[in-house]
């Protein structure tokens, strides 16, 4: 079970990149194609787990757990009946399960309601591409797993020539370096990180080269 972890402003969308894989295995005859959904209990309680944890060490208070149940009566049903078993473990926690199809019309007409998404692999690669078009082409996400772990800004549209025109977006790789250092419990580090990215956004400034050098300014001068 690896956690992917994707953030959006005020939503935090977790998915689990192992033990839930939907594979095309063989075809029967020219047309016909048949896939599996393999979906583990012990995974979907460990990543249920992990995002049980992330939301109180995050101080976050909900959790909804999307699916599509109706349709994927036993492998959605599993991960649903896991999801509230751990979930009785956090009373301080509001767990909500929501199908994939209505969060994501919620998550256009009123993400201010959401707080953590919690889902399967390919639900939650949908899911991040539309609220990574809400804030930018580029947003940023981490891979966790036993003692490992990649921050990447995920490029849902690359727009790579931007760079030649100084408007390419280097927020969502500084946001991946303050997750970083969160991980590493590097708090000091990453709560300067933190002020640094706030105060470039404040600034007003648009341009690559100067949200940059904003950053580096404030993050040199806060030591």
């Amino acid at each position: 079970m690896l956690p992917f972890i994707f953030n959006v402003p005020d939503t935090s969308i977790i998915k689990v990149l192992l033990s839930f894989v939907l594979t095309a295995l063989f075809m029967p005859d020219p047309d016909t194609a048949l896939s599996l959904r393999v979906v583990t209990r012990s995974a979907c309680e460990r990543i249920a787990r992990f995002t049980f944890e992330y939301a109180r060490k995050n101080r976050r208070k909900k959790i909804t757990v999307l699916h599509k149940q109706p349709l994927f009566k036993m492998t959605c049903g599993m991960f649903l009946d896991a999801c509230k078993a751990i979930a009785a473990g956090y009373p301080d926690i509001v767990l909500e399960a929501d199908l994939i199809d209505n969060a994501a019309n919620t998550l256009i007409r009123a993400p201010e309601t959401l707080d953590i998404l919690l889902t399967t692999n390919l639900f939650g690669d949908i899911i991040s591409d539309e609220a990574a078009a809400l804030v930018s082409s580029l947003a940023p996400s981490a891979n966790l797993g036993d003692g490992a772990a990649v921050f990447m800004p995920v490029n849902h549209q690359p727009e790579y020539g931007k760079l030649e025109t100084d408007d390419y977006d280097p927020m969502p790789a500084a946001l991946c370096a303050h997750m970083l250092l969160v991980t590493l419990g590097e708090e000091q580090a990453a709560a300067k990180v933190e002020k640094g990215i706030r105060a470039c956004l404040a600034s007003g400034e648009t341009k690559t080269s100067k949200l940059l050098a904003a950053l580096r300014g404030h993050l040199e001068k806060t030591g």
